[in-house]
């Protein structure tokens, strides 16, 4: 309009004013036209809605309808439980909820948003609600019936036949009032066991679990009851929940006549007598002596009666019903008298040939401690003995290969098809407390995992027991183990586990060894297990004295000491002691052999054997080649200089034979650490020159460890022998298995070449003995004693000139002269006669430096001696070369001689005078001492 407007004053046109006109027109057509379009869309929004709400309601009735169905299936309408055939639903004593009628419940189903109106809400209501469906009860909290005699009774006898077409008989037992009112009750299987439901009238009771009553008024009803039904009339009833207010609901009660309980209590009668389920009360212990033993049937079947079931004795057969078992059960519920009792029972039936047992005890090992002396018990494994578990991996492994090369040699498959002749026993391994087990020994359990899918048709049965069978044993050992037994446990989950019913959660403390077993052969059952008392067991004992051990898995631990002759002799090499090959069920020699193996390096803690392990080898060598080619670095230390600079030399071998020869070292790591620094680097490099060239000769050393040992050396060294270590770890750093450290290992304890070892003890080889034909010895002679030649002239370098004349004055026949600091010589000391006497020129290293002339002249005509040490030898000798090593304190120096041989020498042992202190020239006497005290 405000455009039309100015188009009329611009161009005074009245056509102008027809636009400002339409204007209007427009926009009101437009507002109606959009109202109209509005009120269709929603006409049909209002459409879709209400077939979406149509097809979400029938989708909600379908799924109700399926819930519905499923619901009734699994507890079946009173009507199908009375026409189906009596016992089709017989479980176990946890059948505890009963359907009471039908009613609304909470639905499974949900729909997901929030309403937006009174129709949303409604169609949410409708789908969490589930119609026509059972309205069900907790039995074992206890239940109460309210309302007219006629209609309480009827509600009660509907949830009684119920109760009693679900729970096998035998499992639990019913007590109903003795009144004509419920003597049809009486003909119900579950009569005459111990009660765990209860019917009152009329009566209280101080305990309403399990109870179902009936009363007239509310008040009448016991106190404590889970569930209170009130009926108002056949069609119309409410259940309230104490514990739970929101869970009351209104229903349609399930009512049964007398004549259809009647009829009903009989089916269930003549159905528990056909199968042998009377409800007889089990016994509260069953002694195993009471039991007679079924007779063993070869190969074919391990059965053993174990204890008493509804129907009479109960046996168990590994073979037909295993071929595995698995026994559940906490403490205190007679687990452990159960094995018991089973393995005395197999005991009895078969002979060691035919059955062999290996018990793993994780809980100390007193659980099998009364038959741990049956000819059958091949071995017991305990947690107290942490390597005999391992060493049971190694040799179960090696079980299971030794039986399957047995079966291909004899040309069949299972151990059933095998001859009578064969000597092959049954092997039956039973684990007390295997959670245990699995905890400590992981690899235990792998071992356990192959035997349980291979060992039926090896002839090799587990029985594992554990406190909680949910989730403790793996399912590649649930699935071989068909045979089931639980005791008492504290959750219904892990009785569900074991057996498939929650019967065992329920079974009372005060029953020690009460049971559920599945035995494959129908549904659970329960059973009282036996008890063998101790005087069972020795006659046992007793019994089988006489038979002869079964044929073991594997053989004992090494012991602590074994004799050299009890090592076998080895063509290959020298034995030393004894292995242990449980992965191959057997004990092996231990050999050394020089010429493969090269140096061999004993490595042990202080107390481990290393002195004793190099005894013994030398006393294997000497045995086959003689003492005499045996030679053994002497601890003292001149004399071990002596001997390595001997062996080391190039043609060592051309003075000492062709034989083999043996070099033992017994400390290298620590001989040579107080020897002087040049002695000590000589000594290694020859002993590093030893091993490396060999000249025929072997070496064996000893050391704490081998980082003791320089580079070199330790290069040297191609085979390592480990005693005991100071822990695991180090163990592992010298290249060993730490699976085989010990702790307590004993003196020669250890391993060679990845296996546990004991060394043999022997008598150690004398150090010095006669040579056998064509081997010369090896050994250092004493240093010999300073002797003085007439007419020889001697120039003695010492460091202590008071001290080397005191020594000469005791010795006889020489002339003494003392070099004065300028270097010439001083007037004798002695007096004795040129012609016979030996002249001897003392004086320190300064006086023989000072007097060169002197020392020149005597080092080329006379005999030089030294009496100080490697400072002085090596000043006025001018030379890199090492004197013969002294011995530290001895009274020892050397020769030089006028060619320029040294040797060393020992002074002459001297005589001192003991004088009274207080006179001395009283109570004196003469005794010797060493010449350098």
């Amino acid at each position: 309009m405000a455009t039309a407007g100015l188009l009329f004053a611009l161009t005074n046109s009245p056509l102008a004013l027809v636009f400002a006109a339409v204007g209007p027109v427009v926009g009101l057509a437009a507002i109606v036209d959009g109202r109209r379009g509005a009120r269709r869309q929603l006409r049909r929004d209002r459409a879709e809605r209400a077939e979406a709400l149509r097809r979400l309601t029938d989708e909600i009735d379908a799924r109700h309808a399926g819930e519905r169905e499923h619901a009734w299936q699994r507890v079946g309408e009173l009507g199908v439980v009375l026409e189906e055939p009596a016992g089709a639903r017989w479980s176990g004593a946890g059948a505890n909820e009963l359907v009471l009628g039908r009613g609304a419940i909470p639905s499974g189903q949900r729909i997901e948003g929030e309403a937006s109106d009174a129709d949303d809400r409604a169609l949410l209501a409708r789908a969490w609600t589930l119609s026509d469906a059972p309205i069900r009860a907790d039995a074992a909290a206890g239940i109460g019936f309210v309302g007219p005699p006629v209609l309480a009774r009827a509600a009660a006898r509907a949830a009684l036949v119920r109760w009693s077409a679900a729970v096998r008989p035998g499992s639990s037992g019913l007590r109903v009032p003795e009144t004509k009112e419920w003597r049809w009750a009486a003909r119900l299987p579950q009569r005459g066991a111990e009660p765990t439901v209860t019917v009152v009238e009329g009566e209280q009771v101080t305990d309403s679990r399990g109870v179902i009553a009936i009363a007239t008024a509310r008040e009448l009803l016991p106190p404590g009851l889970g569930t209170v039904v009130q009926l108002h009339s056949p069609r119309r009833a409410r259940a309230e929940v104490l514990a739970s207010p929101e869970q009351h609901r209104e229903f349609v009660p399930e009512l049964l006549g007398l004549r259809q309980a009647i009829t009903a209590a009989a089916r269930l009668a003549e159905a528990a007598a056909r199968s042998g389920l009377e409800a007889r009360p089990l016994p509260s212990r069953v002694d195993l002596a009471a039991l007679a033993q079924p007779p063993a049937a070869g190969r074919a079947s391990l059965v053993a009666a174990v204890g008493t079931a509804p129907g009479g004795t109960l046996e168990l057969d590994l073979v037909r019903q295993g071929p595995h078992a698995l026994v559940g059960g906490t403490t205190g519920s007679g687990k452990s008298e159960f094995l018991l009792a089973w393995l005395a029972a197999l005991a009895i039936s078969y002979s060691p040939s035919t059955l062999a047992m290996l018990l793993v005890d994780f809980k100390g090992g007193a659980a099998f401690q009364p038959i741990a002396g049956l000819p059958h018990v091949v071995g017991v494994v305990t947690d107290l003995d942490e390597s005999e578990a391992l060493r049971a991996v190694e040799s179960l492994r090696a079980e299971i290969r030794r039986r399957e090369r047995r079966l291909r040699e004899c040309g069949v498959r299972d151990f059933i098809e095998l001859d009578r002749a064969v000597e092959l026993p049954r092997l039956l391994i039973v684990v007390d407390e295997y959670q245990a087990l699995l905890e400590r020994f992981d690899e235990l359990g792998r071992v356990f995992a192959d035997l349980a899918a291979r060992g039926r048709s090896l002839g090799m049965h587990l029985i594992l027991s554990t406190q909680r069978p949910n989730g403790s044993v793996r399912e590649q050992i649930t699935a071989n183990c068909r045979l089931r037994v639980c005791l008492r446990v504290l959750h219904p989950s892990d009785s569900r586990a074991l057996v498939g019913v929650d019967d065992a959660a329920d079974l009372p403390p005060s029953l020690p060894g009460r049971a559920i077993v599945d035995d494959g052969t129908g549904p659970p059952r329960p059973f009282q297990s036996a008890i063998a008392d101790p005087l069972h067991l020795e006659l046992l004992r007793a019994g089988r004295s006489s038979d002869g051990q079964a044929i073991r898995p594997w053989l004992d631990p090494l012991p602590r000491r074994i004799a050299l002759a009890e090592v076998g002799p080895s063509p290959d090499g020298i034995e030393f002691g004894l292995l242990d090959a449980p992965d191959q069920q057997r004990r092996l020699s231990a050999v050394w052999s020089p010429e493969s193996d090269g140096a061999l390096l004993v490595c042990g803690t202080p107390g481990s054997g290393r002195s004793s392990t190099l005894d013994t080898i030398a006393s294997s060598f000497a045995a086959r080649h003689g003492m005499g080619r045996v030679v053994r670095l002497p601890a003292n230390r001149s004399a071990a200089w002596d001997v390595l600079m001997e062996l080391a030399r190039p043609d060592a071998s051309d003075d000492l034979g062709s034989a083999p020869r043996l070099l033992l070292v017994d400390g290298a790591d620590v001989r040579f650490r107080a020897w002087p620094d040049e002695y000590r680097l000589a000594a290694s490099e020859a002993l590093s020159t030893i091993l490396e060239d060999g000249n025929g000769l072997h070496v064996v050393a000893s050391a704490t460890r081998p980082i003791g040992l320089s580079a070199e050396l330790r290069d040297r060294f191609r085979s390592l022998l480990l005693l005991r270590q100071s822990s695991r770890g180090e163990l592992a750093q010298l290249g060993g298995d730490p699976s085989l450290w010990r702790a307590d290992d004993g003196p020669g304890s250890g391993q060679w070449r990845g296996l546990r070892l004991q060394v043999a003890l022997a008598d150690p080889p004398p150090s010095s003995a006669p040579p056998t034909a064509n081997a010369p010895r090896v050994q250092a002679a004493p240093a010999p004693a300073l002797v003085f030649h007439p007419g020889v002239s001697y120039a003695l370098v010492t460091r202590n000139v008071p001290v080397a004349l005191a020594r000469l004055s005791e010795i006889g026949g020489v002339r003494v002269s003392v070099l004065t600091a300028a270097g010439s010589i001083g007037d004798p000391l002695t007096a004795a006669a040129e012609t016979e006497s030996a002249e001897v020129i003392v004086g320190d290293l300064d006086a023989w430096a000072a007097a060169w002339r002197v020392w020149t002249e005597l080092k080329h005509t006379g005999v030089a001696i030294v009496d100080g040490g490697l400072a002085e030898f090596r000043a006025l000798l001018r030379g890199r070369e090492l004197p013969p090593l002294l011995d530290p304190g001895a009274a020892q120096g050397w020769l030089i001689a006028p060619d320029g041989g040294v040797e060393r020498f020992s002074w002459p042992e001297r005589r001192f005078r003991r004088i009274h202190p207080s006179n001395p020239e009283h109570a004196t006497e003469t005794i010797a001492s060493d010449a350098g005290s």
